[in-house]
């Protein structure tokens, strides 16, 4: 979902000049470690399990979702940029899951939440089996928060299952998730935060 992200960002003018750099090839990052295994929500403790699944439920049919589709993928997103003094967080519990995740980020690099610089919480939902998320990757970290339903997420070369509640954080690794052949799969919906790190390295090209 880089397309549909990047417009959203640019809704702040503090995120579009970065944008407009990154788009023009000039900025990468050099980012030292990769991903976690997931960490389940008795583990992880932001929200219970049940508390997430009565979330869940409500943003199914609260968010203003749009569709977004790739020629073999499809699935609905939403999100808001992060940037101080600015706060787009569009309800209470999306702001304690969006601190929680921080927290959780901080943690995983061994840092201060203050040395955490978050870029965008971004969601998707997939109503069932036959929607996708195509691989790709970022130039930044991921913090990921599944609810509902369990799917496969290829991480690099692997398949990491993520199940209602797990979280996983990924360091720019190729991921996505992929189609399923189960139609019993119901819907999924993530919650994504991408930030950086204090020590991540950003390279200017020449």
């Amino acid at each position: 979902g880089v397309v549909a992200s990047e417009k959203t960002l640019e809704s702040t003018g503090s995120s579009k000049a970065w944008i407009q750099e990154r788009r023009a090839g000039s900025v990468s990052f050099r980012i030292s470690n990769g991903y976690t295994s997931p960490i389940p929500a008795s583990s992880h403790g932001i929200m219970s399990s049940s508390e997430l699944t009565v979330l869940m439920n409500k943003l199914t049919t609260t968010i203003p979702w749009a569709e977004y589709k790739t020629k073999t993928s499809s699935r609905k997103v939403f999100g808001w940029p992060i940037a101080p003094g600015v706060d787009l967080c569009p309800s209470p519990e999306l702001r304690r899951l969006q601190d929680g995740l921080l927290q959780v980020a901080a943690q995983e690099v061994g840092q201060a939440v203050s040395q955490i610089r978050p870029i965008q919480c971004f969601l998707c939902f997939y109503h069932d089996n036959r929607n996708s998320c195509p691989a790709h990757k970022h130039d930044w970290r991921q913090v990921t928060l599944s609810l509902g339903a369990s799917r496969s997420m290829q991480v690099g070369n692997r398949k990491v299952q993520l199940e209602h509640g797990d979280i996983i954080v990924l360091g720019g690794e190729l991921h996505g998730i992929e189609a399923s052949k189960d139609r019993s799969i119901g819907p999924r919906v993530s919650i994504n935060l991408f930030y950086h790190a204090e020590g991540d390295v950003c390279e200017h090209a020449s």
